[in-house]
């Protein structure tokens, strides 16, 4: 996972962050890790880890993005580029888990429906506690909050018939069709 996405920014070329800015968006996911540890003392050791795991892409991002070395810069050479990206890729594998959201595909998707308080709960196995909202005609957001709390939780009937509500767009449909192929090998 890109540590953009674990972080949860919207990073483009065209958005540059300082340093603060990296390290608030950190420290907002650290307290909110650290509020679900407190809470419940049998999730202390999946939060201990995530929050080493936030903190590691918290300092990724800031090497590659806000504070890039020189020589990133200056070098003509394709196999440093190709070298370096394969360090890259390392190192963003490292932030893959065995956890609700841990890999870059469903971090990516679930993001923009979520605060970071809410991802942290889901990440933390507490999806039950997240409110996806009260569906009314044309409330999209609901029905994928819905699906992806659905997947959180392992129920991919649930998650297939929420998705299914949201016909517009190419990638719901697939990761309708996706929980509907996990379902049937659940059976």
């Amino acid at each position: 996972m890109k540590p953009q996405i674990a972080l949860k920014l919207d990073y483009s070329p065209f958005n540059e962050y300082t340093r603060i800015q990296v390290e608030t968006v950190r420290d907002e996911w650290i307290r909110a890790y650290r509020e679900i540890s407190g809470k419940d003392t049998s999730r202390e050791k999946t939060c201990a880890y995530l929050i080493d795991r936030i903190e590691r892409a918290a300092e990724l991002f800031i090497r590659r993005y806000v504070e890039p070395t020189v020589s990133d810069a200056i070098s003509h050479d394709d196999y440093y580029y190709e070298w370096l990206e394969e360090i890259k890729k390392e190192q963003d594998d490292t932030l893959d888990g065995d956890f609700p959201l841990g890999n870059g595909e469903d971090m990516e998707f679930a993001s923009p429906y979520f605060t970071v308080r809410e991802l942290a709960l889901i990440q933390a196995g507490c999806a039950d506690e997240v409110y996806a909202g009260y569906y009314v005609e044309y409330a999209d957001r609901v029905l994928v909050r819905m699906g992806i709390l659905a997947e959180a939780r392992g129920d991919y009937h649930e998650a297939a018939s929420a998705y299914s509500g949201v016909c517009y767009s190419k990638t719901i449909q697939e990761r309708e069709h996706a929980c509907r192929r996990k379902a049937k090998e659940n059976e």
